[in-house]
């Protein structure tokens, strides 16, 4: 996380992704820049679904439930 709450990108997001997945996670916020790398090299899509999000603000928003 950057200094103004932006999510930066994360070193072996894929190795992260699968490992989640193992963990028995079914969602994952992840920095919006690599959204589009998540699957694309190998054409195969994570089983966590992954919810690209630019800033801290946007994760608590979209994958927190309001009230």
């Amino acid at each position: 996380m950057g200094l103004g709450g932006e999510l930066r990108p994360v070193p072996q997001i894929e190795r992260r992704i699968e490992e989640a997945t193992r963990l028995g996670f079914a969602s994952a916020a992840i920095p919006e820049r690599q959204a589009e790398a998540l699957g694309g090299a190998k054409g195969k899509r994570p089983a966590v679904k992954a919810i690209p999000v630019g800033t801290l603000r946007d994760a608590i928003d979209r994958c927190l439930p309001k009230g």
